[in-house]
């Protein structure tokens, strides 16, 4: 069986390494996955775990010298050590390179391997789930991965448009595994008759919840009421002061009556798979939030900004809605208008999501794509 090197840089279960788990899932079929992360949580591969009942041909290995960007490195002690974990792994690559068809470097967070491999004549692909554009750390990003990648595969047309025109470059959407616990409309029939939504990813500004805190204050109190919001996910370990950021401003704006903040839980999808509405309000430019996808595919509504790849996927009106990043007052304005109406109408936007998951979004159609593209880039055909 013909092996593959796998590098990531962090072991948890938001986006990218939920969809190297549901890659891994089918990959290691037909190859032996050694899967390289700087610390190992074990998080990718209990998830991993929940996909598949058989065994499985992946290993993961603790890979500390993986050189991984991060804010910290933004100094002199920070890029030396940068440039050391490079070296290191380069010297690592030199003694295994035999050994794998081809080194797949998941997210442009571990970018330099790519050069790496180009040195080292390593085929090597790239998987793109960042949009950098406009930044200069980004610039760099893009032109050494143009140059070191053999392919690159990016999750959405919005992540391509950034690494640029190139024949290198093929845009997979991503898809993700149905689940048995779907419930198409909570029962509103609940004491307090109120709808739910969900909100899940790493509490930071630029996923949006500083923005659905400002759009949420400006509502009539009469639809604050109706409406409590559930926050999943805590702040990124090198930002750990904005968990509580949040929550102060939460308490500011007197919100502390709607919003209901669980912090981490590996259960959040399938809880917020009970509610009613998905929300993914990010300023940044999202790639292809899974979020959305997993929205999809629970047959609930979705409300997402429109700046990202979800634009791609999100039909304004029949499959979810779309919020005009940055527009607070537009925000507030959706919001009414969603909450006035009917039942039934809502249920026919929620209809419409499920059916966009079960056409494009599932893991078989993810697979379908995947595989393809992967086997010919093995066959070296791509």
């Amino acid at each position: 069986m013909k092996r593959i090197a796998i590098f990531h840089p962090v072991d948890d279960r938001y986006g990218a390494s939920k969809i190297l788990a549901y890659v891994l899932s089918f990959l290691s079929r037909e190859y032996k996955c050694d899967v390289y992360i700087p610390a190992l949580t074990h998080e990718i591969e209990l998830t991993l775990q929940e996909l598949v009942s058989h065994d499985v041909n992946v290993n993961f290995i603790e890979f500390p010298c993986a050189p991984l960007v991060h804010r910290k490195m933004y100094s002199l002690k920070g890029l030396y050590v940068w440039v050391w974990q490079n070296i290191r792994t380069l010297r690592f690559l030199m003694k295994l390179r035999k050994d794998y068809e081809i080194v797949y470097i998941n997210t442009v967070a571990l970018f330099s391997i790519s050069l790496i491999c180009r040195m080292l004549n390593v085929k090597n692909m790239v998987h793109c789930h960042e949009y950098l554009k406009g930044s200069l750390y980004g610039e760099v990003i893009r032109r050494i991965i143009r140059f070191g990648a053999d392919k690159i595969v990016c999750v959405s047309a919005k992540v391509a448009s950034y690494i640029g025109d190139n024949p290198k470059v093929v845009v997979i959407h991503n898809g993700i595994p149905d689940v048995t616990l779907r419930v198409t409309e909570r029962a509103s029939s609940t004491p307090d008759d109120m709808i739910h939504f969900a909100m899940v990813g790493r509490v930071m500004p630029e996923k949006g919840q500083w923005f659905l805190c400002e759009a949420v204050k400006n509502l009539p109190d009469y639809l604050k009421k109706k409406i409590k919001i559930h926050v999943y996910g805590d702040a990124p370990p090198t930002r750990s002061h904005l968990f509580k950021e949040f929550k102060s401003l939460i308490s500011d704006a007197q919100l502390d009556s709607v919003f209901v903040l669980h912090g981490f839980d590996p259960d959040a999808s399938k809880k917020a798979s009970l509610l009613d509405v998905w929300i993914i309000p990010s300023i940044m430019v999202d790639p292809f939030p899974t979020t959305v996808i997993e929205g999809l595919r629970a047959g609930k509504v979705v409300l997402t900004t429109d700046n990202g790849g979800a634009s791609e996927i999100i039909k304004d009106g029949v499959n979810g809605f779309l919020i005009k990043h940055g527009d607070v007052q537009y925000f507030t304005n959706l919001l009414s208008s969603f909450l006035q109406l009917s039942s039934e109408e809502r249920k026919n936007i929620q209809q419409q999501a499920r059916m966009t998951y079960e056409q494009s979004y599932g893991i078989e159609k993810f697979q379908d794509r995947f595989e393809i593209f992967f086997n010919d880039v093995i066959k070296n055909k791509a």
